[in-house]
């Protein structure tokens, strides 16, 4: 996650988009996304924030960040 709030906190010259990027994150990650899931013995390795998705998803979001930083020379 630190590469995708690193390109917004350069492009914009704020702190203020990764503070907002990171505090929605945990809103939606532990007060709506988690409870909406069924939770079972397969699911817990997949969701929440110790779950495996969440690494694979910002990892593929952190390689096209990091790409586009790359193209704008951030």
């Amino acid at each position: 996650m630190s590469v995708i709030l690193a390109y917004y906190t350069f492009k914009s010259k704020s702190l203020w988009p990764a503070a907002l990027y990171h505090s929605v994150h945990n809103i939606y990650l532990q007060k709506i996304f988690t409870p909406l899931t069924i939770t079972n013995e397969k699911s817990t390795f997949w969701i929440d924030e110790y779950g495996l998705m969440i690494p694979v998803v910002t990892t593929l979001f952190a390689i096209y960040f990091w790409r586009k930083a790359k193209i704008k020379n951030l």
